[in-house]
């Protein structure tokens, strides 16, 4: 896979409140959603402005059998830190 110049993929696993570290969850639980889409990472990453690009057909390679898709997104100075805005965004969406 090539490298993404200040982009990043955003997999619906990360989010994923049911899901371990080991099974692809980057985020603290109280950041986490049940059963995040890629709609909802789409309509966060273009909240800040992070012009989102879903593909969803994509794979994620810990959960292969599952089509869920991903997105690839401008970076927030890191990715954690960008993953930590999304996180706050779909939470805030979800509550209202």
């Amino acid at each position: 896979m090539r490298k993404l110049q200040n982009r990043i993929i955003v997999w619906p696993a990360y989010f994923d409140s049911s899901k371990t570290q080991r099974e692809g969850r980057k985020l603290p639980k109280k950041l986490c959603v049940a059963s995040p889409k890629v709609e909802e990472i789409v309509k966060a990453a273009e909240a800040l402005g992070l012009n989102p690009q879903p593909d969803f057909e994509a794979r994620y390679p810990r959960a292969w059998w599952a089509e869920k898709g991903y997105v690839v997104t401008d970076k927030i100075e890191s990715k954690r830190k960008t993953l930590y805005r999304i996180a706050e965004k779909i939470l805030e969406f979800r509550r209202t």
